[in-house]
């Protein structure tokens, strides 16, 4: 994948960076999970985190400041395009119980996943076209990883049989769990 860090593999979507930098030169791609340098991008921007509904829905959501640097010549490395990248990725968390009643299951199933947000600078001056094209083409890539998702469920007894045996110790016996959302709030019990 490094090998593909080129001007010539980003030319494909940009044809600018080999009529500027020349062809097959190196790439390089430095990103920070700061939200004082996403800030400087996008300001007003909520931050990155986990938000979650009433209803068990969750929002993962992941800013990143990017800097993409080429080699002009060996050794020495021009600062290209200033990027700022919203990822945002939604589940959903519910318990389920089988036919017959008797299995308990924690079940989390992926919706999405999509760059919501892109911005991209030369310098000071916003790159409208190459936003457009690259978050439309990650959002197509990503839209087919969507035909990988699948319910994932995970049998409470299974989790309960993993408790450490020292919890005993203490009188504990936990017999059952649950989670239920109120709000924004997740409330997860022990019986």
């Amino acid at each position: 994948m490094l090998d593909m860090l080129t001007t010539s593999t980003l030319g494909a979507i940009v044809p600018e960076f080999v009529e500027q930098y020349g062809a097959n030169k190196k790439v390089d791609l430095v990103f920070s999970p700061s939200h004082d340098l996403f800030l400087d991008g996008v300001p007003d921007s909520k931050s990155s985190g986990i938000y979650m509904d009433k209803n068990g829905n969750w929002k993962f959501q992941v800013n990143l400041p990017l800097q993409l640097n080429v080699e002009t010549m060996p050794g020495l490395w021009e600062p290209a395009r200033t990027m700022f990248v919203t990822m945002t990725a939604k589940a959903k968390i519910s318990t389920k119980v089988d036919e017959n009643g008797d299995n308990k299951m924690f079940v989390l199933n992926p919706k999405s996943i999509e760059m919501t947000k892109m911005v991209v600078k030369k310098g000071e001056e916003v790159q409208e076209m190459e936003q457009m094209m690259i978050q439309s083409m990650v959002n197509i890539q990503l839209e087919q990883a969507k035909k990988m998702f699948y319910e994932m469920p995970g049998r409470l007894s299974t989790l309960l049989k993993r408790l450490p045996p020292q919890m005993a110790c203490f009188g504990f016996g936990v017999s059952d769990l649950d989670i239920s959302f109120k709000k924004s709030q997740m409330q997860f019990s022990a019986y």
